[in-house]
């Protein structure tokens, strides 16, 4: 019942499209159905270096997020739209995320700095760690991970830290949301829900759609944007 009440409402919204259009040389390749009301569309193009992969997530307002990643899952680049800020990967690197170092190894740690577009630096610094644990969803077996991250800013000044789980995936060479923690410097802590449920195919029924499908009975009778969330590739 979700879906159908939630689907007639988006379809009689004019200022959303039901389908993901790709940019020009570029070809989507997976649609994924998330909890937390979101639907993400990823996608790679041609004039980018192999490896490199664009995801853009969805709500119920429309697009609220897009980020690119780097074949070993370093967050190159990223906007959000709720709030008109991007940020992009800056010269500060002491310790690169490493996918292929986690996946050999069970067990990588990072350490960098993003500028973001009104000249805010973010510092992060955490890792990532196979549970040993696997999971599989819609068919796509994946490795569960557990991670924290802290950010802070360009003084050092404490901003947020971000503790919890997420899967992996060797087929797709990259993170899928989970389950998390954010704990803000006021204080404020909050649960995030951003587990995959359907992993769509090209030329399967849902393939880039930007419809999200569940957890949005709440999220329409408030017509609000979903909270974003802070995991692996979206800070």
């Amino acid at each position: 019942m979700d879906r159908i009440i939630f689907t007639f409402f988006v379809l009689t919204g004019p200022s959303l499209a039901a389908e993901f259009q790709t940019p020009d040389g570029c070809d989507a390749f997976l649609t994924v159905q998330n909890r937390g009301c979101e639907v993400s569309v990823y996608y790679r193009c041609s004039a980018d270096p192999a490896g490199h992969q664009w995801r853009e997530d969805f709500g119920i307002n429309g697009k609220t997020y897009e980020a690119l990643i780097d074949a070993e899952g370093r967050w190159l680049q990223s906007k959000s739209f709720a709030s008109g800020v991007s940020k992009v990967l800056t010269g500060e690197e002491p310790d690169r995320a490493s996918l292929s170092g986690l996946l050999s190894t069970g067990y990588d740690s990072m350490e960098f700095e993003q500028t973001d577009s009104e000249g805010v630096i973010h510092h992060y610094k955490g890792y990532d760690k196979l549970t040993g644990e696997t999971a599989v969803i819609d068919n796509v077996p994946l490795k569960r991970t557990e991670f924290s991250f802290t950010e802070t800013d360009d003084t050092g000044n404490f901003v947020r830290t971000v503790t919890g789980n997420e899967y992996v995936s060797d087929e797709f060479a990259r993170f899928f949301g989970g389950r998390y923690v954010v704990e803000e410097a006021d204080g404020e802590r909050y649960p995030v829900d951003g587990s995959p449920m359907d992993f769509i195919l090209p030329g399967e029924t849902g393939f880039g759609s930007t419809i999200p499908l569940y957890e949005c009975r709440d999220m329409m009778s408030s017509l609000e944007t979903p909270m974003e969330g802070f995991g692996h590739d979206k800070v």
